[in-house]
């Protein structure tokens, strides 16, 4: 079968390999889902009329996400999210996590340059609460140019990453 080999801050390449170390595989296709949402989200912002020629930065809550993608459209876009790591055009860096005693705040960097984006899905883990939220930037001023709540943004990448790795992985 086909299978990526995949390594955090590597290259994604397709070849025929027999899986050995099924944690490592796991621990790594999450790191890699954590990185699609980042890029599903920013081709959300740049390709939505809410983040052209702004003057400041844009917020686009669950409601908003639900109304501009479906699964039809972010299927599409991981596909794609996958071949652009893997011929090197979109980077992300391993997350980081600041600990305190009754939770924790994740900040996933990533850049997409080819659209001129880079950003970092932040979230916040408590006991009562998870909050997931984006913060997209122009890779050419710095400038912030949305804040995107990306709870919606996970359930549909996860389910299109399925749907990819089952359209690429599943016998003939």
């Amino acid at each position: 079968p086909l299978v990526a080999s995949i390594k955090v801050g590597a290259v994604i390449t397709p070849h025929a390999a027999k899986i050995t170390d099924n944690r490592q595989i796991a621990v790594n296709l999450i790191y890699i889902l954590l990185f699609l949402d980042i890029l599903i989200m920013m081709i959300l912002a740049v390709n939505s009329s809410f983040c052209y020629n702004v003057i400041m930065a844009v917020y686009i809550n669950e409601e908003q996400v639900k109304s501009l993608l479906t699964m039809t459209d972010v299927f599409p876009l991981v596909e794609d999210v996958f071949a652009q790591f893997s011929n090197g055009t979109a980077l992300n860096t391993v997350r980081t996590r600041a600990r305190i005693r009754k939770g924790a705040l994740h900040r996933l960097p990533a850049s997409l340059p080819s659209k001129d984006v880079m950003g970092y899905k932040a979230y916040t883990s408590f006991k009562d609460a998870l909050i997931f939220r984006f913060y997209l930037h122009s890779a050419s001023t710095g400038e912030l140019l949305a804040v995107i709540d990306a709870s919606e943004i996970g359930r549909l990448r996860t389910g299109a990453a399925s749907g990819v790795a089952t359209k690429y992985m599943a016998p003939e």
